[in-house]
């Protein structure tokens, strides 16, 4: 929020501008004619104006601001109420509960979103239950997102649901149930932290491509026996530096690890993959990597292809895999 004031900076004198609870409000900055103010956490403070002039120190109160957790808004008038709110960033989000969501209208919140140029924060919204698989793309390039509602627990399919979503920050939980992460986190290019993935999942190409702010990965890969492919599921995180173990359920890994370029270490690949197509520029870009894989006859599969089409990444067989 800006608060625009205004004092004469030709008064010598020294002045400062702060804020009495810096738990509930900031002050990131300020000039001779505003003020940028800043909500923390629910609550009401006094914004305060200390001067000091020819020796003489005054103290005014110039505002009290109040910072609510969440405004309702029902889905119907987001539109217009978002139209109708100042211009923000992504530090300062409008923290909004969307109410009255139901399957049929959620078109309307994505519609409402999509064509905003304001930050949001949902993170107080609930969604409805038994969202279909029809409503994949939920929130398809919503870019202002900053933070996403809680992901109902009967959901299976969150297939694109956060595509181009370049504004959110931190990935909600998947629930354990969900199958289809196909694209679900593509191009969410601010998130740096993975969600944990459930080991339900029989589906997550391209989960994470073109997230080049991503550090953090899944903790683990589902080992789940319908999963098998990996296709394109880290390419461009260019700045991942490890991965997890990838199971002997994967069977092609195509582009999975493409332009990783500051992956190191060892990566580890426990299935025994023979067809070079299925090893189709998975480290393209990557350099100064080792990989094992678990027989011969896999490492000629990577080694004969065009799994690193430049050099930097070496091969090894460890048969303990």
């Amino acid at each position: 929020m800006q608060y625009n004031y205004h004092y004469d900076p030709a008064i010598a004198g020294s002045r400062t501008i702060k804020s009495l609870d810096t738990s509930k409000v900031s002050i990131p900055s300020w000039t001779t004619s505003y003020i940028q103010i800043g909500a923390v956490a629910a609550g009401s403070t006094d914004i305060q104006l200390e001067e000091t002039i020819s020796g003489t120190k005054i103290t005014k109160k110039m505002l009290t601001v109040t910072v609510i957790d969440a405004r309702n808004v029902s889905v119907t008038n987001l539109s217009t109420y978002l139209s109708g709110l100042a211009e923000n960033d992504e530090a300062h989000p409008y923290k909004i509960n969307v109410t009255g969501l139901t399957t049929s209208n959620l078109n309307t919140l994505k519609s409402a979103l999509t064509s905003s140029l304001k930050y949001v924060d949902l993170s107080s919204t609930t969604l409805p239950n038994s969202i279909p698989s029809s409503q994949d793309k939920l929130f398809y390039n919503c870019s202002r997102l900053v933070a996403a509602p809680p992901i109902p627990s009967d959901v299976t399919s969150m297939r694109a649901w956060f595509f181009g979503c370049q504004s959110l920050k931190t990935a909600p939980t998947i629930p354990n149930g969900v199958t289809d992460l196909w694209s679900a986190f593509e191009y969410c290019s601010s998130l740096k932290v993975a969600p944990a993935i459930p080991n339900s999942v029989t589906s997550m190409n391209a989960c994470f491509l073109g997230c080049g702010k991503l550090e953090t990965p899944p903790s683990s890969i589902p080992t789940n026996s319908s999963l098998t492919e990996l296709c394109s599921v880290f390419s461009g995180c260019i700045k991942l530096e490890n991965v997890p173990q990838i199971p002997a359920n994967i069977t092609d890994l195509s582009c999975c690890f493409q332009n990783c370029t500051s992956l190191t270490g060892t990566v580890t690949i426990k299935g025994s993959i023979t067809s070079n197509l299925k090893w189709d520029r998975t480290f393209d870009g990557c350099s100064g990597i080792t990989v094992k894989v678990k027989n011969d006859t896999t490492k000629t599969a990577v080694t004969s292809g065009n799994a690193f089409p430049a050099s930097g990444v070496v091969v090894q067989v460890d048969s303990s895999l």
